[in-house]
């Protein structure tokens, strides 16, 4: 009985897996298509339609447009997110639990109210739909991504070792940048990758925001409305490879490791950490108590 279950479990498991890579196995295969269609008989391998994207004009400005706007966000987004769940972790807000709320709040927020919403926002303030606004829209909808990254590091974070950096002299700055940042930089990091394969890849707010100058997702849109070609497989395969080596870096950073998401555990050798000479300066102190 146990047998059967376990085979059907794994059946249903393999259809879903199936279900879900067929559809950008297809995407892929086409883009190697020699004739200019997307369907079988299939012709090739062949790049083709690769080297007619990357000579193309409006393919380059999107992919720059895109790669801005993702970085931009990554960069932002992470440091919100740091500055929130710092000053949450820490006990420096009031309730913490409607600050991780409000935190996390746009991920429950349908897409296409966000979009909407800030298309009326920015209207009313005057702003016209360009790259600022494709931005500014990013940010809001991927921060929530990097709290949820850094509240998991922050809440496994022994602050007491920055207390003792403190109480050795040194500065709010100095302590982050020499005992903070050496223990969590593989979470930062991380959810700043998570950031870059989200905004990379997000168009339904992106599509209200939007002005003049597309991105990668708009483009391939737009060119599915007058017609279908090889050409789309191509972007589509290109905006792929972007967002799973952003994943798959952003996995490597924050698979569990000695104990903790993201978690970096500093040893004697670890250069510019003051993480080893606290941890001496505490146990002399608690020998010394105990004396």
């Amino acid at each position: 009985m146990r047998r059967g279950l376990r085979a059907a479990q794994h059946g249903l498991v393999g259809v879903a897996v199936i279900y879900l890579l067929v559809p950008v196995a297809v995407v892929v295969l086409f883009s190697l298509q020699q004739a200019k269609r997307t369907g079988l008989p299939f012709e090739g391998p062949s790049l083709r339609w690769f080297d007619l994207i990357v000579s193309d004009e409006s393919f380059r400005s999107a992919l720059t447009s895109t790669l801005k706007v993702a970085f931009g966000a990554a960069v932002t987004a992470t440091t919100i997110a740091l500055l929130g769940t710092l000053a949450t972790a820490r006990g420096m807000v009031r309730r913490p639990g409607l600050a991780r709320t409000a935190g996390l709040a746009p991920l429950v927020v349908p897409p296409v109210f966000i979009g909407f919403s800030l298309l009326l926002t920015f209207g009313e303030i005057g702003w016209t739909p360009s790259l600022l606004t494709v931005y500014l829209a990013h940010v809001l909808v991927t921060t929530p991504l990097a709290w949820a990254v850094l509240q998991a590091r922050f809440s496994r974070f022994d602050f007491s070792v920055e207390e003792a950096a403190r109480d050795l002299g040194a500065g709010v700055l100095m302590t982050f940048w020499r005992v903070t940042l050496p223990l969590t930089w593989r979470a930062l990091v991380g959810a700043a990758m998570i950031v870059f394969a989200f905004s990379v890849d997000e168009f339904v707010v992106t599509l209200f925001v939007v002005g003049p100058d597309d991105t990668l997702p708009v483009l391939v849109w737009s060119r599915l409305r007058r017609s279908i070609d090889p050409s789309i497989n191509a972007i589509a395969t290109i905006l792929l490879i972007v967002v799973l080596a952003s994943a798959f870096l952003a996995w490597l950073l924050l698979r569990t490791r000695k104990g903790g998401l993201g978690e970096e555990q500093a040893t004697p050798g670890d250069p510019g950490s003051l993480v080893p000479s606290l941890q001496r300066a505490e146990r002399r102190e608690e020998e010394s108590v105990h004396v």
